[in-house]
């Protein structure tokens, strides 16, 4: 039975993209097939056929060539009806696979269709600038999905002039007002959620977008001063780029902390060592969770059963949250405290039912 997260048609593309090697000649690399992903990840392969079809008419018509081909060059083909009708039909299931497009696992973002690309330039576009996403997935969450395009666009605009921001910040009816140096719209795949994160006072930030709320020039302090850019005919925003550059910070310190993070935790400024023994049955699945975060967290090979995890985390409770999904295929080794607080709610959970 094909797994619940795979029901979505952008995992399962985000998934493609993830293993197909980019690399031609990349001898090292597995074979990739599409037998391979329906076996490994228990997908029909008639959907992962249609997949496939789907994603090599999307691209061709913005582009002349395949995005995903054989490995072996070899195999000829002169129009794009006998690559789908090719593949529809069976004859492509296990011919290794490359692409034409690689991630940038720097920025943990998910692939866009190039239809999905294509609206979201036309609804982000300012001043006639096209504005790059890499992550936006869906707007369920939000009320007004329109109020959030906005504060994105804004917000955006601010990085990109590298200008510090003025917010409202509205949450457990707490109204609060940030001054913050923004660096990137990060994405929550966990929940489904847009962050702001940032730099203030040489430390790192991390704002829900949701809570960011409309505010009004006259909430600027007094002494700041702001782009014209960044306000509204109606003299409202629902951010205020000011005319004070932004904080320096040092990218390659965040991306390398980047992968270690777990739950948007970037203003921890301490690492916590864990280290947990995985049954060798959810070794593809770790693979699988933790794949943007390779290669910089340590996975051992599989021997006498089991394998091995270990990392500096930051954001433990999280990454706590994510070990209880494996139930006893996962046992903490490192730090002891975590397998304790394990246990110790085990024995809570037995006791309210004993």
């Amino acid at each position: 039975m094909m797994s619940n997260k795979y029901f979505d048609s952008l995992n399962r593309i985000d998934l493609y993209f993830t293993f197909l090697p980019y690399d031609l000649y990349d001898d090292s690399s597995e074979d990739v097939t599409i037998s391979w992903f329906s076996s490994n990840y228990e997908i029909p392969i008639s959907i992962v056929r249609g997949d496939f079809v789907s994603i090599l008419l999307a691209y061709k018509k913005y582009n002349e060539y395949l995005v995903i081909y054989p490995r072996d060059t070899e195999i000829e083909y002169e129009e794009l009806t006998e690559v789908t009708d090719s593949i529809l039909s069976g004859d492509w299931d296990n011919i290794p696979l490359v692409s034409a497009i690689s991630i940038n696992r720097d920025d943990h973002s998910l692939t866009l269709t190039d239809e999905e690309q294509k609206a979201i330039n036309e609804e982000f576009s300012f001043n006639n600038k096209v504005v790059d996403f890499d992550i936006i997935k869906d707007f369920r969450y939000y009320k007004s999905p329109s109020e959030l395009y906005k504060t994105i666009e804004l917000l955006n605009m601010a990085i990109d002039t590298k200008h510090q921001i003025y917010f409202k910040y509205s949450k457990n009816n707490k109204v609060n007002f940030y001054q913050i140096s923004p660096i990137k719209i990060i994405y929550d795949n966990e929940e489904n959620l847009y962050h702001i994160l940032g730099i203030k006072n040489k430390n790192y930030v991390v704002y829900d977008i949701r809570f960011i709320k409309l505010s009004s020039v006259k909430d600027i302090p007094e002494g700041l001063s702001l782009l014209d850019a960044s306000v509204s005919s109606k003299h409202q925003a629902t951010v205020h780029i000011l005319n004070l550059e932004s904080e320096s910070y040092d990218a390659n310190n965040l991306n390398e902390k980047a992968p270690h993070v777990w739950k948007l935790a970037f203003s921890q400024k301490k690492a916590t060592h864990v280290k947990v023994r995985f049954s060798e049955d959810v070794y593809t699945r770790v693979l699988e969770d933790l794949s943007l975060r390779l290669p910089a967290i340590s996975i051992t090979d599989c021997k006498d059963g089991y394998f091995y995890f270990e990392d500096d985390i930051y954001g433990v409770d999280s990454f706590d949250n994510w070990l209880r999904t494996f139930g006893s295929k996962a046992l903490i080794l490192e730090p002891k405290i975590l397998a304790e607080q394990r246990i110790a709610s085990f024995k809570q959970i037995l006791e309210n039912y004993s």
